[in-house]
């Protein structure tokens, strides 16, 4: 552990705030993605049908994914962007655990999203963020991944609860 780092407190996420300005060990899919700099503080813009994705380390215990997010697109009422945060674990009883999170983005301000994960002493993960589209409202049938549809993602971490 790492020194002045309590338990349950350690990012399991690497590079989960981009501070060096790059993307690794993220890989990305999709045409567009990259990472950005903002008052001396990082972030990753992801377009839509994009995707960000890595195999952190796994938390000793049921693990939250924490991160904030925020669009700088014109919306109209009603409208958002809507991402979706995969995570896969591999299971000691070779199971699979996939736990689903859909967002909704609106707004230009940092969102904070905690995702409480229901999985105990996963063996490996995967995690991945995809901004799928602009819909209207909570409709996911009516999602259209036009150029208006860019999310930025940052101080994304994994720790255990």
């Amino acid at each position: 552990m790492e020194k002045g780092k309590e338990q349950g407190q350690e990012n399991f996420i690497k590079n989960g705030d981009f501070a060096d300005g790059k993307l690794e060990p993220w890989v990305a899919e999709g045409k567009g993605v990259g990472v950005f700099e903002e008052a001396g503080r990082y972030y990753v813009r992801i377009p839509a049908t994009a995707n960000i994705h890595q195999n952190p380390n796994v938390p000793p215990s049921q693990p939250t994914l924490n991160f904030k997010v925020r669009t700088r697109e014109t919306l109209d009422a009603g409208q958002s962007i809507v991402f979706l945060a995969l995570l896969f674990f591999d299971l000691a009883d070779g199971g699979i655990h996939i736990d689903p999170h859909t967002g909704y983005v609106t707004s230009s301000e940092w969102q904070t999203f905690d995702l409480k994960i229901p999985v105990s002493n996963p063996i490996s993960a995967l995690i991945q963020i995809t901004t799928m589209g602009t819909t209207e409202g909570r409709s996911l049938t009516k999602v259209k991944s036009g150029p208006n549809a860019m999310l930025e993602f940052k101080q994304l971490s994994l720790r255990a609860s």
